[in-house]
């Protein structure tokens, strides 16, 4: 379960570096970026609609998960 969650984490952050069509700075957190990813598992872009914070999150949750997974393989564990 843990490994699927950073996998798709990962995927996360790889179709938005990918997709990212527009800038996601922005001085309010509430307001609405929208563009077209492809959810993992399927080829068929989909429109997807999320707040500045959202994105953020996503971002600090992915690049935290990577962290811990590189420290975790550092020290020798699985």
């Amino acid at each position: 379960m843990k490994r699927t969650v950073v996998w798709g984490l990962l995927a996360l952050l790889l179709t938005g570096c990918a997709s990212s069509t527009q800038p996601t700075t922005s001085s309010n957190p509430q307001h609405v970026v929208c563009k077209r990813e492809r959810i993992m598992g399927s080829h068929i872009a989909q429109r997807v609609c999320r707040t500045v914070a959202q994105i953020e999150t996503d971002r600090e949750d992915a690049r935290r998960t990577m962290d811990q997974r590189r420290s975790v393989n550092t020290r020798g564990g699985h």
